[in-house]
């Protein structure tokens, strides 16, 4: 076995926005076999000592059974586990009263909300009618629930 460190981020769920911005592009929200994650990590293993796997690449939590999954990813990694940062689904927030507390329970503290300027912009750039009004109400749960949103804004014409 090699002494290296991998961290395989797979996209097994999609993303329910169509962001300008994003490098992926639009890809259909295709959901990938149930054990394609076991196959993945088992494939790289002879190779490295640890294997760090998350589940998501372009929207975290898109997946109805975010619980189970963020557990899963914890136990196929190898010597090593995800970790939770300032991103998460803010599709999610605005439609699931539990994820909020999801949020809490693995320890996040600030999650980033991106604006495109005002709500006119923000919906053309994240690709849905209504993305600016979710983040709006996504800042309220946050607040609410003793999670600090952090704004990223672009300032355009």
């Amino acid at each position: 076995m090699y002494n290296k460190s991998l961290i395989l981020v797979v996209d097994m769920f999609g993303c329910p926005n169509r962001c300008r911005h994003c490098w992926i592009g639009h890809m259909p929200n295709k959901q990938m076999d149930k054990d394609a994650d076991v196959w993945i990590v088992d494939y790289f293993k002879p190779f490295f000592s640890k294997i760090t796997y998350y589940s998501w690449l372009r929207e975290p939590d898109f997946c109805n059974d975010y619980r189970e999954r963020w557990i899963k990813d914890n136990d196929i990694s190898v010597n090593s586990k995800p970790e939770r940062f300032e991103l998460a689904s803010f599709w999610r927030l605005v439609r699931d009263p539990d994820y909020v507390l999801f949020l809490k329970e693995v320890g996040v503290k600030r999650v980033q909300l991106t604006y495109f300027g005002m709500e006119e912009m923000t919906d053309k750039y994240i690709g849905r009618k209504g993305a600016f009004q979710e983040l709006l109400k996504a800042t309220d749960i946050l607040i609410a629930n003793q999670i600090a949103p952090r704004w990223q804004a672009f300032i355009n014409e």
